[in-house]
């Protein structure tokens, strides 16, 4: 079973959200990106960044 990290965004409108679908890899990917931009950290684990991920954008793991 595939599993996807899911969560809405604002929408362009800036009114609406939208809901949005990531693979597990790819959400742990896009939270390292940030955290080393935004902040020049790097992370101890992928768990780490996936638990970050799901907590900042209150995200939730679904399977397929």
């Amino acid at each position: 079973m595939a599993k996807f990290v899911v969560y809405n965004e604002m929408a362009n409108d800036g009114k609406n959200t939208m809901e949005m679908r990531l693979s597990v890899e790819a959400a742990i990917y896009k939270q390292k990106q940030s955290a080393l931009k935004s902040h020049n950290y790097i992370y101890k684990s992928d768990l780490e960044a996936l638990e970050d991920f799901l907590a900042d954008n209150w995200a939730q793991i679904e399977e397929e």
